[in-house]
């Protein structure tokens, strides 16, 4: 009888190690996630800097070119 406990016992722990495991994969996952949505973000901030820029030159253009 003492060797069916102990079996259960050891199922047990394999299933809890086992939630363990995919805890620690769904963590790492969502920290992967959270890296590259931060990345996205800063290189949306990136691209729409470089669009002011672009229309600030246009509209000097412009002015030039209303102005000649």
């Amino acid at each position: 009888m003492g060797e069916g406990g102990e079996g259960g016992k050891e199922r047990k722990n394999v299933n809890y190690n086992r939630e363990l495991d995919e805890i620690k994969q769904g963590d790492e996952n969502h920290e992967q996630e959270d890296e590259e949505e931060k990345k996205e973000k800063e290189e949306d901030k990136k691209d729409e800097e470089e669009h002011k820029k672009t229309e600030v030159k246009d509209e000097e253009l412009e002015k030039e070119e209303r102005g000649a």
